[in-house]
């Protein structure tokens, strides 16, 4: 939370400010984080800072939509 991205931790003072619990609060940061890291390693790409923020940004302010997920291969049988 309070790392080398000071927006992060703002967030987690907004959240905090709405009554979410601290747990949640980091729990929902977390999740947000993990969605971006594990796009980034599927499709071998830097982690994006600006799309993570934007999504933190969106589920703070209610406005959060499921992120886009690239379709799976189709298997073979």
């Amino acid at each position: 939370i309070e790392g080398d991205l000071p927006p992060v931790a703002e967030i987690y003072q907004e959240l905090m400010a709405q009554d979410v619990e601290r747990h949640e609060a980091i729990h929902r940061i977390g999740a947000v984080f993990m969605e971006e890291f594990y796009l980034a390693l599927k499709a071998d790409r830097l982690f994006d800072e600006t799309r993570y923020l934007l999504q933190l940004k969106q589920a703070v302010h209610g406005k959060a939509r499921p992120l886009r997920r690239e379709p799976r291969p189709r298997r073979r049988r």
